[in-house]
């Protein structure tokens, strides 16, 4: 190879020219050391047992589907008859 051209490759990949890859391009005040996250939270179940004095969703009893489609319909007939007057 000659001279100019093994001198301008000089630093690229497969050169001779050794790069000391354990040193580090960030400055020492840029690596501060973050505290570690919190603990998450405990939490205790019997929170979760009754909600104003109801019991959570998961310990309902499930309300059949037909039930729940009349009483959204009767809930809108309502709303509507409401506005209308208003």
């Amino acid at each position: 190879m000659p001279q100019s051209l093994s001198s301008s490759m000089q630093g690229y990949y497969g050169s001779e020219k050794i790069v000391d890859e354990t040193k580090s391009h960030v400055p020492a005040a840029t690596k501060q050391q973050r505290p570690p996250p919190p603990p998450p939270p405990s939490y205790n179940l019997r929170q979760f047992e009754s909600v104003n004095e109801a019991p959570p969703l998961a310990f309902r009893k499930p309300i059949p589907v037909a039930e729940r489609i009349v009483s959204a319909k009767d809930a809108i007939k309502d709303f509507d008859g409401k506005m209308n007057k208003g």
